[in-house]
């Protein structure tokens, strides 16, 4: 009963300093109305991952998954904002919406879903805790900001929670070399979207009509691979996959309209916080519902996380 009672304490202790370190951490972000685009938008964006894996339960191949929620998304949002007439036809609108597209959905979320159909939700979307350490990597590499060793020592923190769930993980036998590599695609490839769209965003475009662009673009990129590799097909007998695909579709389309609006307001390092909310909708539906479980290590590397967190965003003195 001591030793219950010892980790029952334990365990209080840790989620408390947790909470207190992701509050800390959040101070930077005073607009009320910043912080509902970034929850609001992290929580819908974040059931991608635990859809991907019923997805996979039900025979869905991760192209299949990627392409179908996300052109019903990007037809969603294409005839909202043309009906408002806010369509903007544009090469600069155009490009803009491929390089988004590829760097901040296609790439990133085709990965996300193979890595969550073959190891979980929860493990997936780990690789969206690590955009805010990758973007400031970027922003340094590329001048945008000067070095800071507050910055850089959360970033070696946050890094090596990571690294210390990846090798940890309560399913480490089926985690092949292959899907912990890919887990840090996902930032990288996010990291650069998150730059590129606060530079080249396009100004006095509604952020329904943004997000159709992005998502037909992504959309389009993954249909090409689908179609290449004839992995888009949608199983034919009654199952789930149809209900998945129209939640994965709604999720998206309100998501990403929040998510334009969170671009609009938030600088880079700021809007990768999302994926620290994509990550906890994606961990609590896979514990809630999926039946996976978190590792012993978990208590430890998710205080890191977040300790790494309040590092990258206390200011300098």
């Amino acid at each position: 009963m001591k030793a219950q009672h010892h980790c029952a304490w334990a365990t209080h202790s840790e989620f408390t300093a947790s909470a207190f370190a992701f509050i800390t951490a959040l101070r930077k972000i005073k607009s009320m109305k910043l912080l509902a685009y970034l929850v609001g938008a992290g929580l819908l964006l974040g059931l991608g991952m635990p859809f991907a894996r019923v997805a996979a339960f039900e025979g869905l191949q991760p192209l299949a998954f990627g392409f179908w929620p996300t052109a019903a998304a990007a037809a969603a949002l294409a005839i909202f904002a043309l009906a408002r007439s806010q369509a903007v036809f544009s090469l600069k609108v155009l490009r803009f919406g491929v390089v988004a597209g590829l760097l901040g959905y296609a790439l990133p979320m085709v990965v996300a879903f193979w890595v969550a159909g073959n190891s979980g939700a929860g493990f997936a979307s780990f690789g969206f805790t690590l955009p805010p350490a990758f973007t400031i990597l970027l922003n340094v590499s590329l001048g945008r900001e000067k070095p800071r060793a507050t910055r850089f020592l959360g970033v070696a923190i946050g890094f090596s929670a990571v690294l210390l769930l990846i090798l940890h993980t309560a399913q480490l036998e089926s985690i092949s070399f292959a899907l912990a590599a890919a887990v840090f695609v996902i930032p990288l490839s996010i990291s650069a979207a998150n730059i590129y769209r606060s530079v080249f965003l396009p100004k006095g475009v509604s952020p329904e009509w943004l997000g159709a662009v992005t998502l037909g673009s992504a959309g389009l990129i993954i249909g090409c691979v689908g179609l290449a590799v004839d992995q888009l097909a949608v199983p034919t007998k009654p199952t789930l996959a149809l209900q998945i695909i129209a939640a994965q579709a709604a999720a998206l389309t309100v998501g990403y309209v929040l998510y334009f609006q969170l671009q609009k307001h938030a600088e880079p390092v700021t809007f990768s916080f999302l994926g620290y909310f994509m990550m906890m909708a994606s961990v609590g539906v896979g514990v809630v519902f999926l039946g996976e479980s978190l590792s012993p290590t978990a208590l430890v590397a998710v205080p890191a996380i977040l300790a790494g967190l309040w590092l990258i965003t206390k200011k300098a003195v």
